[in-house]
């Protein structure tokens, strides 16, 4: 009978490691996305390994977290990825490998708990293949940026499976010990495990029917660390990065509609995407209407009516909404500027649906067993398309404005994605045009229809929209050229050379600035001042060959020896 159970065991797993490779095999040759930049290829401290970028980020925060062992971790991946041509120079395979293989270790921890919790292999099998291949978790495999996620959950796990075996006995030994080192280097891996010692109570209480007060005496170390990990991670936060809901009072309505979100995304994940651009305000509006607010509650108020029968889906519930709670808006975060929901949000939580699917399994015949399977076939199948929307930036985006046609980001990409490689002005200008409806205050997209306006002719409209783009804190590259350029075509040579000013300020690289203000100089019968214009310019880019061939242009109309001598040095300098 032993051996039977154990061979049970190592096929499930062998049948979960063929499902992980199978849905997220493909993502191996996927390229870089989204956030990668930031905490990859720009990171110039995760490679090469030395003590001084070992201890950078044990001494520093970085993006506004404070996570030291999750970027230590990415040095491994890196170490393997690195190409050798520069320091940042990566080749993705590696790290998507990584996401990989630590998302089959999840599935292989959390198969052993709900083992533990069911005693039987085939539950915790169908429960495990839930969290292995949902649609919802191609964002946290499929995405690097995401292995925060994937160690932090691998030491919750962990800490998990430890605490529960520790204390089955009643006893306080070395795998609670054990236990708590592993919270630990979950809270250093993403602060969003603040809640693990929660999920750890529901869980004790659920399997020993131990009282709260009993559990709390054995967690309060859990939650003193994590109440230091949030002290420090809130310390390094940007104050003004949080979305603000003044009103305390609509908070747990804006729980409740992320909740609902994600609900109605574990049921039907067929409309998934990285960015859902669900905003507190976006929640809010027409509140009374909005059925995610009022799915919790209806699911609620179901499994009160039937918990006699159902009773047991208490405890996966509370799992779920005990992972989600620092990310349900209760508390303002920072993402919550562009979205309170994202899939990646789900990944600890799927603990919740897991469990809910063994459970279920148990309380079912062969003809529920076989139904599950079904809707899992379903869901690794849909888990297989989506992966597929990770594969490049443009595949990305496209899903993402497919899902949510507001979403900002992702409509300003696709503008500069049909201008750069597809040449199509026109439908760059109705992008950018969608983007600054969906957000007026979104300077990019100001930015980027104001260059369009200046190519297509319309000078005067494009000065509207670069001129609020240039009253900005941060002016994006090549906006005030632009507008200089706008006002030189509507005859304002004044405001034209301002602006051309503030462009060979802001940004001295670009050189159509200084080439325009010395065209304009030599209009404006200037000719010593358009050459030295040019000289300045060749300071800051030598030999660049319209710079010189302007310069050669101007000479003749030049008076001054002493500027000509300097004329002819940078013209015959090799």
């Amino acid at each position: 009978m032993k051996i039977s159970q154990k061979y049970s065991k190592l096929i499930s797993l062998g049948i979960l490691a063929i499902l992980v490779l199978t849905v997220y095999g493909r993502s191996l040759h996927f390229n870089f996305v989204s956030d990668d930049t930031l905490h990859i290829t720009q990171n110039t401290h995760i490679h090469p390994i030395t003590f001084n970028n070992l201890t950078y980020f044990w001494e520093n925060s970085y993006q506004g977290l404070y996570i030291p062992l999750s970027y230590t971790l990415l040095m491994i991946p890196a170490s393997l990825a690195a190409d050798g041509s520069s320091p940042t120079s990566f080749d993705p395979t590696p790290f998507h490998a990584a996401n990989i293989v630590l998302h089959f270790a999840n599935c292989a921890l959390l198969f052993a708990l709900l083992l533990s919790i069911t005693g039987s292999c085939a539950a915790s099998f169908a429960g495990t293949m839930l969290f292995a291949i949902h649609p919802i978790q191609a964002e946290s495999v499929a995405w690097i940026s995401e292995f925060r996620g994937l160690w932090a959950t691998l030491f919750s796990f962990l800490a998990l499976r430890f605490y529960l075996t520790g204390v089955e006995r009643d006893t306080i030994g070395k795998r609670y010990i054990l236990a708590l080192v592993f919270y630990i280097m979950a809270l250093l891996c993403k602060p969003s495990t603040t809640i693990v010692p929660l999920l750890a109570l529901i869980l004790e209480h659920m399997m020993y029917r131990r009282s709260i007060l009993t559990s709390l005496r054995r967690l309060w170390p859990w939650f003193f660390a994590a109440i230091i990990l949030t002290c420090i991670n809130f310390s390094v936060q940007d104050p003004n990065s949080s979305m603000s809901i003044h009103s305390v009072l609509l908070r747990p309505l804006v729980a409740l509609d992320a909740l609902g979100f994600y609900i109605s995304s574990l049921l039907f994940p067929t409309s998934l995407s990285f960015g859902y651009g669900r905003t507190p305000q976006v929640a809010l509006a027409n509140s009374l209407f909005n059925i995610n607010i009022f799915l919790p509650l209806a699911l609620l108020l179901i499994l009160f009516v039937f918990r006699r029968r159902i009773g047991f889906a208490i405890y996966p519930m509370l799992l779920m909404v005990a992972a989600l709670l620092p990310v349900l808006g209760l508390i303002p975060f920072g993402y919550q500027a562009y979205s309170t929901v994202a899939d990646r949000y789900m990944y600890l939580a799927m603990i919740g649906p897991a469990l809910l699917v063994a459970l279920f399994w148990q309380h079912l015949k062969i003809v529920g067993h076989v139904s599950i399977l079904i809707l899992l076939s379903c869901f690794a199948a849909l888990g297989f398309h989506q992966v597929g929307y990770w594969k490049t930036r443009d595949t990305l985006h496209i899903r993402a404005v497919e899902v949510n046609p507001e979403s900002y980001s992702s409509l300003t990409y696709l503008a500069q994605l049909a201008f750069e490689k597809y040449k199509n002005i026109d439908l760059t200008e109705k992008l950018y045009r969608q983007a600054i409806q969906v957000s007026p205050n979104g300077i990019m997209a100001y930015a980027g229809l104001g260059k369009i306006l200046v190519l297509k002719g319309k000078t005067k409209e494009a000065i509207h929209y670069l001129e609020i783009a240039d009253r900005s804190k941060f002016v994006p590259s090549g906006v005030s050229y632009y507008l200089g350029y706008a006002y030189y075509k509507q005859d304002d040579n004044g405001k034209a050379m301002q602006s051309l000013d503030k462009s060979i300020r802001d940004y001295p690289s670009v050189m159509e600035s200084w080439i325009l203000k010395a065209n304009l100089l030599k209009m404006m019968q200037h000719p010593n001042a358009s050459a030295r214009t040019l000289l300045d310019a060749l300071k800051v880019a030598p030999n660049n060959e319209k710079v010189l061939h302007e310069l050669e242009a101007v000479t003749p109309e030049v008076d001054d020896p002493e500027l000509l001598k300097e004329i002819d040095a940078s013209l015959h300098t090799p």
